[in-house]
């Protein structure tokens, strides 16, 4: 399997904090993250978001936040880096491991025999030729 993470990117609250809520439970529930990035300089807002994201924890790895959209673009690497370092550490239960898929390996056996033969892997002349036959003529 493989971790989701939902980037929220927001210059300001909430319009609807029962609907925010609301979906958050629903990406809580379906295992995805909520990455927070708060753009702007109003710390209210941006305390409002990290406690959306975080809930009260004092270190938090899934919020950033910028003065403006020039400073997030010269902080996106930092950003991705730091989703791709915690989304490593989630515990993603992918399933069972689709092993039948190998056996789509037998299917292209025949083109390999065929492409074999052309190349003459299974021809005779590679043989030394057969030595002389001892006689069994029993009349002699």
């Amino acid at each position: 399997g493989h971790a989701q993470v939902c980037v929220l990117i927001t210059d300001g609250q909430a319009s609807d904090d029962e609907e925010a809520a609301a979906e958050k439970e629903l990406l809580t529930k379906a295992q995805i993250s909520i990455m927070g990035i708060y753009i702007g300089s109003a710390r209210a807002d941006a305390d409002r978001l990290r406690d959306f994201v975080c809930g009260f924890a004092d270190h938090c790895m899934w919020f950033a936040t910028a003065s403006n959209f020039a400073k997030l673009a010269e902080q996106a690497a930092r950003i991705a880096k730091s989703i791709a370092i915690h989304v490593q550490d989630l515990d993603v239960d992918g399933g069972p491991k689709p092993y039948w898929s190998l056996s789509g390996l037998l299917a292209v056996a025949p083109a390999v025999v065929w492409w074999l033969s052309l190349r003459g892997a299974f021809s005779r002349a590679a043989l030394p030729p057969p030595g002389p036959r001892p006689r069994r003529d029993a009349l002699r």
